[in-house]
């Protein structure tokens, strides 16, 4: 296993953090800058028994906000999922 065969060591290449804006990794670049979308998204899924669809709204406003702070790649709302609520309202009812 690698952690008992290398353990404290670096890999051959050295160890190297970088920001996979592609994967969206929060975590390595803007830790916390979309928290308050997240909660929202989170708090409206635990208040709807975890039923997504009731929370699109809030999971299209976390996602643009994570798009705009380039912490992850921007992407076509209609892409994503979202075409129907650009301008609006969802139809899903809370």
């Amino acid at each position: 296993m690698w952690n008992e065969q290398f353990a404290g060591q670096p890999p051959a290449g050295g160890l190297k953090l970088q920001a996979c804006v592609e994967c969206g990794a929060e975590a390595l670049v803007g830790p916390g800058e979309c928290k308050s979308f997240k909660e929202k998204f989170m708090k409206c899924l635990y208040d709807n028994h975890f039923e997504n669809a009731l929370c699109r709204n809030e999971s299209k406003e976390y996602l643009e906000c994570r798009m705009e702070r380039k912490l992850m790649l921007q992407e076509p709302l209609e892409k994503l999922g979202f075409g129907d609520l650009i301008g609006g309202k969802s139809e899903a009812k809370k």
